[in-house]
């Protein structure tokens, strides 16, 4: 049995650790509050997943760790907490694993060790210890008896036994001496004088309880007349239950509503007309104005589209125009200048042929000058009549709406005219059109107002209605004419309860008179014939008290008599017999009664405990001949044999003391120190010779684990080494170890073997 993976994926604030293909002795190194501790809780919960609380101090963590185990057992590989727990692969209880085979918190003592090795013992020679403890126990329980001296149990759930008989023995003591005294005293007979005066008094309580017949006759008779007269009001009362004072005033009410809804109706529809007007005034502006607008649209529209660009166009070439009317000047004085030049390119060839090649040069720049003057004078013309044009074509457009002028300043400012009078008859419709919307939506407004109101008015005459209906009332004065008489009924009502509540005396005016009365009809036909009056009444009550005071003087004789027997009878039956029926003690012949059943209770109970000693003792001398076989398992066992490997010699043999309950260290020298008295080094030394020993023979000639935490803080280092090497030499023999510490003298120590592989470091 050994681990071949362990994954811890979360546990607490432990989160994701594993430990891959553990060798045989792994070392698992880690500082304090690494988690050392967390991950043998979490292996622990995760091999006995439903004994977790077996394992002592693992509940700092509540919930189940999430991971998982891989191991080997028996050459099967396995994993947990899948297929349960450990011990439905292997014979091993919690009990014997935690004490064997994992050491906790750096503690080797073995928990309840005289149960532990009985536990070893029973299974290594099949010994019946502990059916034999369950049968004493059982034995014990039927008698209820304690364990050791086996008196009665005091304790709940025995009832407070032992108390219980120390109580009865001592009452019956008690009673005993009552009885002699009652014999001497002679207080039977007076008992007996008391039984007389007693039917005396009886008579006159039968006397009284048929006038006490006769009067709840006369209530039943009383009662029944006027719960008839109140039940005719109910249903009178019940026809007018839909007449209420809320009732009168929520149709009143209503009423008011209904004609203020009905005055703001007539208000409303005042208005409406009012906006109406106002809406057909704006739309017959409104035909004005898109009249007016339609016929200046008309004009803005060629103004827009035709006039404005060639305005703009004209304006362009006046400017035009005038940068090439600076150059004229010189234009006119190029034509003079080739007008000269011809002349003189005809005088030359006129008059000195020898220059008549000068004359033609002169003829040409004359003619050249000539044309380019002209040209440009053509040029300035002809673009004059293109503006003239454009302006004779403004004033053709603009004459159809009345728009005429020879001057363009004059065309511009009609045209600016134009746009400005556009303008204002737009913002006229812009008013228009605002004064319509404002007057169609309170016309709106008003239209669902008055719908509200009018619904609302349909919702009045509803209610109304509703109201004539469940009432039958033609109109508020009928519905608060009867509204009145359910009043008086009511008043009257009440009267009758009044009187009811007076003949039964009771306060509830909520009774079920009915029921009542029906109770009380049993006294319809009793006391016949007996008419009730207080005077015999109080006749009769007057000699019963009489009877009664000679009846108290009498009991004053027999009051201590009666208080023991009153007292006798708390105590019989609040310390002896509690849970039982109550048991009377009021009489001498009572008191003869529970002194046989006291008598009865005490001799079973001691019987009882008789037998269950005579069977506890045979199966005591059973269960000490099996004990002794636990002594014998040290006495054959390895945990001599280890114990001195680690001690060096110094102590050569350990036994049991089955009487004491103690392990016993034998020294070299024949001095024997029990296990409690050794140094703690020593002792941490026995006792991981005892988990190895033990597990050896748990085992058998298979090998398994041992967990463990720091086992051997007390040892000093020579200790310290001896008891890792019993370790080392443990796991050569198939054992697998893993050892949690945080001493760096440990991984000191175990250093060369850490180095060469035979050791494997997991550091936490």
């Amino acid at each position: 049995m050994r681990f071949k993976r362990i994954e811890i994926d979360d546990y607490g604030p432990l989160q994701g650790w594993s430990l891959k293909d553990p060798g045989n002795f792994n070392l698992l190194f880690g500082r304090n509050e690494a988690g050392k501790t967390l991950i043998i809780e979490a292996i622990w919960k995760m091999l006995w997943k439903k004994h977790a609380r077996k394992l002592r101090g693992a509940e700092r963590v509540d919930e189940q760790p999430r991971g998982f185990l891989r191991l080997e057992v028996d050459g099967e590989d396995v994993r947990f907490p899948d297929i349960g727990n450990l011990d439905s692969k292997i014979d091993l209880t919690p009990e014997l694993c935690r004490n064997t085979f994992i050491v906790r918190n750096s503690d080797l003592f073995i928990e309840n060790e005289g149960d532990y090795f009985t536990q070893v013992t029973s299974r290594l020679t099949g010994l019946k210890s502990a059916e034999i403890d369950q049968i004493e126990e059982a034995v014990r329980q039927i008698a209820l008896l304690t364990p050791g001296k086996l008196i009665f149990k005091d304790d709940a759930p025995s009832g407070k036994l032992k108390s219980r008989i120390e109580n009865a023995r001592k009452l019956r003591e008690e009673i005993e001496g009552l009885l002699q005294r009652i014999k001497e005293k002679g207080w039977d007979e007076l008992e007996s004088e008391l039984v007389s005066n007693i039917e005396n008094i009886q008579l006159l309580e039968q006397d009284l309880k048929e006038l006490e017949l006769a009067r709840r006759r006369k209530m039943y008779e009383e009662g029944k007349e006027a719960n008839e007269e109140l039940k005719k009001l109910a249903r009178e009362i019940s026809g007018l239950q839909e007449f209420s004072r809320e009732q009168a005033a929520q149709w009143w009410e209503l009423n008011s509503e209904r004609r203020g809804k009905a005055k703001n109706l007539e208000k409303l529809s005042g208005e409406e007309k009012e906006f109406k007007a106002e809406l057909k005034e704006v739309d017959e502006g409104l035909q004005q104005v898109e009249s007016e607008l339609n016929r200046l649209g008309k004009a803005k529209g060629v103004v827009d589209g035709e006039v404005l660009p060639d305005l703009k166009e004209m304006e362009r070439k006046e400017q035009q125009l005038n940068e090439k009317k600076k150059g004229e000047n010189f234009l006119k004085n190029t034509g003079i200048v080739s007008l000269i030049l011809i002349v003189i390119s005809g005088l030359l060839a006129a008059f000195v042929p020898e220059m008549l090649n000068h004359s033609y040069a002169a003829g040409a720049l004359g003619l050249a000058f000539g044309v380019f003057s002209w040209f440009r004078i053509y040029t300035l013309k002809k673009e004059e009549g293109e503006i003239a044009n454009s302006l004779s074509r403004i004033k053709n457009n603009l004459q159809p709406f009345g728009i005429s002028s020879e001057e363009k300043k004059d065309l511009v400012i009609a045209i600016e005219k134009l746009q400005q009078e556009y303008e204002e008859w737009e913002s006229k419709k812009s008013n228009l059109g605002k004064r319509r919307s404002y007057a169609e939506r309170r016309i709106q407004e008003i239209s669902r107002e008055q719908k509200d109101m009018q619904d609302r008015i349909e919702k009045i005459d509803q209610e109304i209605e509703e109201i004539k209906k469940n009432s039958s009332a033609e109109d508020l004065d009928q519905y608060k004419q009867k509204l009145k008489r359910k009043e008086d009924l009511k008043e009257r009502e009440t009267k009758l309860i009044y009187a009811l509540q007076r003949i039964f005396q009771i306060r509830d005016e909520n009774r079920d008179w009915d029921k009542l009365i029906e109770d009380y009809s049993q006294y319809q036909d009793q006391a016949p014939g007996q008419e009730y009056t207080e005077q015999v009444e109080k006749e009769k009550e007057e000699k019963l008290v009489k009877l009664k005071e000679m009846q108290k003087e009498k009991d004053n004789e027999l009051e201590n008599f009666r208080k023991e027997l009153k007292e006798i009878e708390r105590e019989v039956n609040k310390e002896v017999f509690p849970e039982e029926e109550f048991i009377p003690c009021s009489t001498s012949l009572d008191l003869e009664e529970v002194k046989k059943k006291i008598d009865n209770f005490v001799n079973f109970h001691e019987t009882s405990k008789e037998r269950a000693k005579i069977v506890i003792d045979i199966f005591s001398e059973i269960k000490e001949e099996e004990e002794e076989k636990v002594s014998e398992i040290f006495s054959d066992s390895r945990v001599g044999e280890i114990f001195a490997g680690i001690t060096g010699g110094r102590y050569n043999q350990v036994s049991y003391d089955r009487e004491s309950g103690e392990i016993i260290a034998w020294e070299e020298g024949g001095k024997i120190i029990p296990a409690r008295n050794l140094s703690g080094g020593a002792f941490d030394q026995l006792y991981l010779a005892i988990r190895v020993a033990m597990g050896e023979k748990i085992l058998g000639e298979k090998t398994g684990f041992f967990i463990l935490d720091d086992p051997f803080i007390k040892a000093d280092q020579d200790r310290l080494k001896r008891l890792l090497g019993t370790i080392k030499e443990l796991t050569t023999r198939g054992w697998q170890v893993l050892y949690f510490t945080c001493k760096n003298e440990v991984r000191e120590i175990l250093k060369p073997s850490l180095e060469n592989g035979e050791i494997k470091l997991v550091e936490i």
